[in-house]
C-alpha cells in the first residue's frame, strides 16, 4: 500500500483495506466498485471509481446501528440459498466456471446446483459461499413447540402426546 494519501492503489490492495475498515465488496463493473457494510442488514454502501482509487478514497468504518444477527432474517430453504448466491454472482459479473475456479470446485458443479439438477454437499455449498464473499452462521433461534413437548414428555413434565 502507497504511503501518501494521494498515491493510487491496486484493487487488490484498495479491497483489503476495505475490509479492514469493515467494508465488503458487493460488486464491480465498468470502473465502478460497490462496497456494502459487512454488519447485516445495514443499508449503507459506497461506490469508489476506478480512478479515484487511493488512501484518500477509503471509507471510514460504517456508524451506523448494527442489528443483532438473531433478528436477521431465515432463508427458508436450500433452493433460496442457492439463489442469492446465483445472484450474486451475477452482480459481481462471474461466470460460472470463474466460481468454480477461484472455489477450486469441479467443472459443472454450480451450473447444476443452480440449474436445481445436483444438491451439493454442505463442504462444497460452503465453498461456493465463501467464493462469493458469504460466511455460513448458525444462530440461535426459538426452538419449536414440537421440540419443546418431546423435551417435556422427556422429563416427565406433560401427558405424551403424539406429533404430527
Amino acid at each position: 500500500m502507497s504511503g501518501k494519501s494521494g498515491l493510487p492503489m491496486n484493487l487488490d490492495e484498495f479491497i483489503r483495506e476495505m475490509q479492514r475498515r469493515q467494508w465488503v465488496l458487493w460488486g464491480s463493473r465498468e470502473g465502478r466498485h460497490v462496497f456494502i457494510c459487512r454488519h447485516d442488514n445495514c443499508p449503507s454502501s459506497v461506490v469508489v471509481l476506478d480512478d479515484k482509487m487511493g488512501k484518500s478514497a477509503l471509507a471510514r468504518p460504517c456508524k451506523l446501528p448494527h442489528t443483532d444477527p438473531i433478528a436477521d432474517q431465515a432463508v427458508v430453504n436450500y433452493h433460496s440459498l442457492v439463489e442469492i448466491l446465483r445472484r450474486r454472482r451475477q452482480e459481481l459479473g462471474l461466470s460460472q466456471d470463474d466460481v468454480e475456479y477461484a472455489a477450486g470446485l469441479s467443472i459443472d458443479h454450480i451450473g447444476k446446483a443452480e440449474s436445481g439438477e445436483r444438491s451439493l454437499t454442505l463442504p462444497t455449498f460452503t465453498a461456493w459461499a465463501n467464493t462469493l464473499g458469504f460466511d455460513f452462521r448458525l444462530a440461535p433461534a426459538p426452538v419449536p413447540d414440537q421440540v419443546i413437548k418431546v423435551i417435556q414428555a422427556k422429563a416427565g413434565n406433560t401427558m405424551k402426546v403424539p406429533l404430527d
